[in-house]
């Protein structure tokens, strides 16, 4: 007799191999495409989070920021109609001259007098560029400024020529200062280092990295110069204030931002649209073909949130305290390149950290100067220096201004002949004023500080 209950009621169905996988391969693909979608629509969603926060974030918008003068009184145009009339010198000459407004720690020493032959090298420079000096000084008559630079170009073919020009003509001032102030004639000086710090404030609003990176660089040579002139030269009050004005007007503090700004706008599109990008300096990326697999499948979007992401760190470090920000340099360029390593795309991505060091290095060395000339206001009222720069306030200063390195006050020490301003620098160690040689690298268990000895 047959028992029903046992009976099968249908074929017995068997999980296959090809079953498991073809459940796993459907299972991939829909990870691969929510991942896919998570990255890309994150990605839009951060840039498009900078737009709503009025950050530019396509090179069009990027030169849109770079706004031409109201005024119609452009700096700019003064600066290139004067550069035409730039003689060179060879490269030797130059790197001689250079020295002379070099940076505080590493230049020669600002109270001796020049030797004959420099002297005349420097006249023989100043003479020959006597056209150029004349044009140059006029853009001391506007605060405007925009050169004509197309920056909606694509990734990498934004042209620039006017860094290099401009570079030169405020480096050939802040020689004829030292011109005049081995001449003992201090009003020459006094305009020629306004006119220097004009020209280098002509790119101080530009909205690139390099820009503002050398914008930052130039300014040591009008303050270099000034250093060389107070230890060298009387001057009078007026002359004196005229200085501390021109630094003011010239000196935009946040360069280390718009730098920073400028530099994430320019890269989004390298990971937006990499399959595109075609400048010479992107050869070595993979070929379009690759690139646009790549895109497509979101790991171009997921490298550009890493990248917003580092970038996020930077902009976060230049707009915070100052004396953290050489630490929190350090820290982003080791995560940086740890991340570049293993990545089509980031590792083709410049690292703006050292600007957020030359911005801690230069505001430093422009509040030394600010100080110096205030002090030398003091003595030429006093008979006397300062016994300290408390005394300053609020005559000649407004407060005490900070040592940008480790958040205390400015140091200051009487000398026998004259008085030192100097800061700790990255290291953050006190060594009492102790000055870089000119001409040797630190040892390797030596520290320094950033100085500026007015030697009078």
């Amino acid at each position: 007799m047959t028992q029903e209950g046992n009976s099968p009621s249908g074929p017995k169905r068997r999980i296959r191999v090809w079953h498991v996988l073809l459940v796993l391969g459907v299972l991939l693909v829909a990870a691969v495409l929510l991942l896919q979608w998570r990255w890309k629509s994150e990605f839009a969603r951060r840039i498009a989070a900078l737009a709503a926060a009025g950050y530019p974030v396509t090179p069009e918008e990027l030169d849109a920021s770079y706004a031409w003068p109201e005024s119609g009184e452009n700096g700019a145009d003064l600066v290139l109609a004067a550069v035409v009339w730039l003689k060179d010198l060879s490269r030797e000459e130059t790197k001689s001259l250079q020295r002379l407004v070099s940076p505080p720690d590493g230049g020669t020493s600002p109270g001796d007098a020049l030797s004959e032959d420099g002297v005349a090298l420097l006249a023989k420079h100043v003479t020959a560029n006597a056209k150029a000096i004349e044009g140059l000084h006029l853009v001391t008559t506007t605060m405007e400024s925009r050169y004509p630079i197309d920056l909606s170009q694509r990734l990498g073919k934004a042209f620039l020529p006017s860094i290099p020009k401009v570079r030169q003509a405020c480096l050939l001032l802040s020689l004829e200062a030292v011109l005049h102030t081995e001449q003992d004639d201090p009003e020459r000086a006094v305009r020629a280092i306004e006119a220097a710090l004009a020209v280098a404030g002509t790119l101080r609003l530009e909205p690139t990295f390099a820009s503002q990176w050398m914008y930052l660089g130039m300014m040591d040579f009008p303050i270099a110069a000034t250093q060389r002139l107070l230890s060298r030269n009387s001057l009078t009050d007026l002359q004196l204030t005229r200085m501390s004005d021109a630094i003011a007007r010239a000196y935009e503090p946040g360069a280390a931002l718009r730098g920073i700004r400028a530099n994430q706008c320019a890269f989004l599109e390298l990971f937006a649209r990499p399959e595109f990008v075609d400048s010479p300096p992107f050869e070595q990326l993979p070929r379009s073909s690759v690139l646009n697999l790549y895109s497509s499948l979101g790991l171009a979007a997921r490298e550009g949130l890493l990248y917003l992401d580092l970038m996020s760190d930077r902009i976060a470090a230049a707009q915070g305290p100052t004396q953290q920000r050489c630490r929190r340099a350090q820290a982003i360029e080791t995560r940086f390149h740890d991340v570049a390593q293993s990545s089509v795309l980031l590792k083709h991505v410049s690292v703006p950290v050292d600007l957020l060091r030359q911005e801690v290095r230069s505001l430093l060395c422009v509040r030394c100067c600010q100080v110096a000339i205030a002090l030398e206001r003091y003595r030429l009222g006093r008979g006397r220096l300062p016994d300290t720069l408390a005394d300053l306030v609020p005559r000649f200063l407004g407060g005490v201004p900070e040592d940008p390195y480790d958040g205390a006050d400015l140091r200051y020490k009487r000398l026998e002949r004259g008085f030192a301003l100097y800061g700790v620098g990255e290291d953050g160690v006190d060594d009492g004023g102790k000055e870089r040689p000119a001409s040797e690298g630190p040892e390797a268990d030596e520290t320094y500080d950033v100085t500026f000895t007015v030697a009078r």
